[in-house]
């Protein structure tokens, strides 16, 4: 019995066009499950930062961006929050400001925002300016020194923990992924087996049908008895 060279094209083909439409849709809701993440992420981003470098001379660099409120936990490219206790996170490289609370709030243009000190040599530490005076004809700024080293010393334990238990905290998502997509291929073969299952059943009915049409008359060929 030869391959039937046709039948395993037209087989062939059916298999691609099902697995590139299977693909299709979920790369389809991946996008819109994805998109609504990022627009709910920047929906929190709502407080108004002012954040001051100092430059040397007594000259400082004011940069201008937005902060919100997120869970500490987080995974897929910050964009779904797992769990722990609440920080305040500026949407430039997701820094956190440390020690921030409602009494260190300034009326930024009409809205309430945050004017935030970056340490000299870590750019990531940042903390709140609670209260700024003017002196003469000098401004001056109050931040508590305790506030630096204190966040520092918490970047550092933060550090060590990501450096040891990154499988720990994404190994549920990435074994939910691989089991998202075993079930699609597992979905997609089970499919086309059952496709193939009924065509099979129906050419043999077929089969059987034609045969038994084709017999001959038990009782010969003139309808008559011998």
């Amino acid at each position: 019995m030869g391959f039937d060279l046709q039948n395993i094209g037209s087989s062939a083909l059916g298999w691609g066009w099902t697995l590139v439409m299977v693909l299709g849709v979920t790369a389809i809701i991946f996008v819109f499950f994805v998109g609504g993440l990022v627009l709910a992420r920047r929906r929190k981003l709502n407080i108004p930062i002012r954040e001051l470098v100092r430059t040397g001379n007594g000259k400082v660099a004011m940069l201008e961006t937005k902060a919100g409120w997120f869970k500490k936990k987080r995974i897929f490219f910050n964009l779904i929050e797992m769990g722990g206790e609440q920080v305040l996170l500026v949407k430039d490289g997701w820094r956190r400001i440390y020690n921030a609370s409602s009494k260190d709030y300034h009326d930024l243009s009409g809205e309430k925002g945050l004017f935030v000190a970056r340490k000299d040599d870590d750019p990531e530490i940042l903390v709140p300016i609670s209260n700024i005076y003017i002196e003469g004809m000098q401004m001056v700024m109050e931040i508590a020194p305790a506030d630096f080293r204190d966040a520092g010393i918490e970047i550092l334990d933060e550090k060590k923990k990501e450096a040891y238990s990154w499988w720990d905290e994404n190994k549920a998502s990435i074994i939910s992924i691989i089991i998202v997509i075993v079930m699609l291929v597992m979905m997609i073969i089970f499919f086309k087996f059952m496709q193939g299952e009924s065509e099979g059943w129906r050419e043999t009915a077929e089969h059987i049908m034609s045969s038994l049409s084709s017999r001959p008359s038990p009782t010969g060929i003139n309808g008559s008895a011998p």
